[in-house]
């Protein structure tokens, strides 16, 4: 390695001969090659007369050699043609163009609204659970109310309420009957009822031929319920009892009462024995 005489610069003299900087000759000079201790004062005195004559080197633009086509330079873009297209400082510096560059995007941005729609859509799906979750107690509890007070009618508890006389079943009957509240004072419970139902067979004589005669009980028709301007509701009830080759029509028009969804027949209306009038 030698230092360039002009620039000082490193340059590798067997790979070239001229300073990569400023072309400057690195080559020494043949006739300066002997030793020191051969020259002589005249030949070292014109050595150094020819070291200040060197003139630094100039160069032109034509020595410089030309950008290569698609190349950037410093005031833009180098075409095919070597012409040099400025950049535009409203750019901003080097700008894209052609309809296959596509817009670059923060990709924060994309996160963001895609966040955004899946908060939207749980925001959605919340509110038409908790509608639904509103339906179902609001209309919910009402038809939970509704059915709470029509479990029951009144001709299905007619039917019901003799369909237990006929095998004298005093449990089922206490169960389907509605008392006043004087009434609730004797009978307070189905034994108390038991005691008081007997008497209405009396008729038969003893209970064993009460339910040996009502075996021959027939329930022939409950009409649809009536409901008057006082609020009263009634059934007409028709019944048939076939004893002793004799057949007994009965016709009865009973009273029938709600209480908590259980329609029941008013104890009252039924008068003091099954086969008689009111």
């Amino acid at each position: 390695m030698v230092k360039c005489p002009r620039c000082e610069q490193l340059v590798d003299e067997t790979e070239r001969t001229t300073c990569p900087l400023c072309f400057t000759s690195v080559v020494p000079d043949p006739n300066l090659t002997a030793p020191v201790n051969s020259i002589n004062p005249s030949q070292a005195a014109q050595i150094g007369q020819q070291t200040q004559q060197v003139q630094p080197v100039s160069l032109s633009a034509q020595d410089i050699p030309p950008p290569r086509p698609g190349s950037t330079t410093a005031g833009g873009r180098v075409t095919l043609m070597g012409d040099i297209i400025p950049d535009d400082p409203a750019a901003g510096g080097q700008s894209f163009t052609g309809s296959n560059v596509q817009e670059l995007k923060d990709p924060r941005a994309s996160l963001s609204s895609q966040n955004f729609e899946e908060a939207e859509t749980s925001n959605k799906r919340g509110t038409l659970i908790s509608g639904i979750l509103f339906f179902l107690v609001v209309f919910g509890g009402s038809g939970y109310y509704w059915w709470y007070g029509h479990r029951t009618n009144p001709q299905d508890q007619a039917k019901k309420y003799f369909q237990a006389v006929k095998i004298l079943d005093y449990k089922t009957m206490y169960e389907t009957t509605s008392f006043s509240e004087e009434e609730k004072k004797s009978v307070t419970d189905a034994d108390a009822y038991t005691v008081q139902a007997k008497g209405k067979f009396t008729v038969f004589g003893t209970e064993e031929r009460a339910k040996e005669g009502l075996k021959g009980l027939t329930i022939l028709s409950v009409s649809e319920p009536k409901t008057s301007d006082k609020g009263v509701t009634t059934v007409k009830v028709k019944l048939k009892l076939a004893i002793g080759g004799q057949s007994l029509p009965l016709e009865k028009d009973l009273e029938m009462k709600n209480e908590g969804g259980l329609w029941k027949i008013v104890n009252s209306s039924m008068g003091s024995n099954l086969f008689g009038g009111n």
